[in-house]
């Protein structure tokens, strides 16, 4: 009896999945690499000194290693849908997609981390599930992160509680995410989150840098949530390629009063090639991850989409 033949692999459906979300990854590429580059050239016409651009070094690094906890909660996110996923599988993945959002429309990102996952043989119903509700607990945990800055509307009052009242709303949403779509959604919610207080963090760790003042505890937090505030209304503004525009005009309002606005510029454009060098460190780790993963498993694998 004749022995089963295999079909060609550019006729596999999996195939062209995965040269949908590669091409994406590399439009990503090209897209950040431009952004590199004009921020770099930008940052390079003032006279920074080298203790800064090593400060901006290390937090890319920490930005980098950050972006795992959102592979990390999509992994979570999967799994609260019945997926089965392998964490390294999943960490390439979305670090191959991510460089996506710097393509305009905002969608890319996604776009391309459907693909991907649609050819590791990922449910249909999983991906697109993950996907809303990634979207839906990013503008929750920032919503609450968000809460620090609310001295700026109400400044007779002590940061302090606008801290309290943060940590109040992100224990309830935790709590209500656990109880209504379970332990998984909740470590994705975490993750999430986690993800964007250290955004905020190393915002506040420029601006200082930039400002060389000290605030107090509640000032930091209020920087970490106005970064957080304006990084939310860049993701939810249509078209703006990671937000671009948006943070610097919320920034520029929300933090008149602690310094001037070409600081505040400057800091944002410096967070920005945090951010874009983070992401390629992040996007260089997954492919790493991603070839380990091949040699565990054998090589590749072409499995049938799953709806």
């Amino acid at each position: 009896m004749a022995g089963k033949v295999n079909p060609t692999p550019w006729r596999t459906p999996s195939f062209w999945l995965k040269l949908a979300g590669g091409l994406l990854g590399l439009a990503g590429i090209v897209f950040v690499a431009l952004r590199l580059i004009e921020y770099q050239d930008e940052l390079s016409q003032h006279a920074l000194p080298a203790s800064f651009w090593a400060v901006l070094a290390f937090l890319s690094v920490v930005y980098g290693l950050s972006n795992s906890l959102l592979a990390i909660g999509w992994a979570s996110l999967l799994r609260s849908r019945k997926a089965v996923v392998e964490t390294n599988r999943v960490i390439s993945i979305y670090a191959t997609s991510q460089l996506g959002k710097y393509i305009p429309g905002n969608i890319f990102q996604f776009a391309g981390r459907h693909a991907l996952g649609l050819a590791a043989g990922l449910p249909n119903g999983a991906l697109a599930a993950s996907a809303a509700l990634e979207l839906v607990f990013l503008a929750l945990g920032g919503l609450a992160l968000s809460l620090t800055a609310g001295q700026h509307l109400l400044p007779a009052w002590p940061g302090f509680w606008f801290v309290v009242a943060a940590a109040a709303l992100t224990a309830i949403i935790a709590i209500a995410v656990g109880r209504f779509a379970g332990r998984s959604a909740t470590t994705a919610f975490a993750s999430y989150f986690a993800f964007l207080a250290v955004s905020g963090i190393c915002f506040a760790a420029v601006f200082v840098s930039l400002t060389g003042g000290m605030p107090s505890a509640a000032g930091l937090a209020y920087l970490a949530g106005a970064y957080v505030l304006a990084w939310l209304l860049g993701l939810v503004t249509p078209g703006a390629p990671a937000g671009l525009g948006i943070r610097e005009t919320v920034l520029t309002v929300l933090l008149a009063g602690m310094a001037p606005a070409s600081i505040i510029i400057l800091a944002v454009l410096a967070s920005r090639l945090v951010t874009v060098a983070g992401d390629i460190l992040f996007f260089a780790a997954g492919q790493a991850t991603g070839m380990t993963s091949m040699r565990r498993h054998g090589g590749l694998e072409n499995r049938a989409p799953r709806s």
